[in-house]
């Protein structure tokens, strides 16, 4: 399989087997979420450890996302990643000086039901 996305996105998006999940989990119009986990603080912020990532991940499935491989998270639709956005714990935004909890989040979404896929940089939700 030609991997369909540029090679300026971070790098969960060249792994073939995400581009699987993408190409054949979509449905049309359902948002997807992409997170390139950022490694050097995935079980801490601040100092004090918080189990950051699976907490994160626990955060998106509580607010119906659903999960696959905690790289890719599906959405029924844009209101319900708005909704999950706006409650995203404080602990997990952005902080000067503190390391982000991901190096980039990028939003993908089907544009009819055969249609091709439209990607977005999406790394301001966390700085919001």
């Amino acid at each position: 399989m030609t991997n369909i996305f540029k090679k300026n996105f971070h790098e969960a998006l060249q792994d073939p087997n995400i581009e699987i999940i993408l190409l054949s989990e979509l449905k049309k119009d359902m948002p997807v979420l992409v997170f390139q986990w950022n490694d050097a603080d995935l079980n801490s912020r601040n100092g004090t450890p918080r189990r950051a990532k699976p907490n994160f991940i626990s955060n998106l499935i509580e607010n119906s996302a659903t999960n696959w491989y905690d790289t890719v998270f599906t959405f029924r639709n844009g209101t319900a990643i708005g909704r999950w956005v706006k409650q995203i714990p404080a602990w997990a935004r952005h902080q000067v000086g503190v390391p982000d909890i991901c190096n980039s989040v990028t939003r993908v979404i089907k544009i009819g039901i055969t249609g091709p896929v439209k990607v977005e940089n999406f790394d301001d939700i966390l700085c919001r």
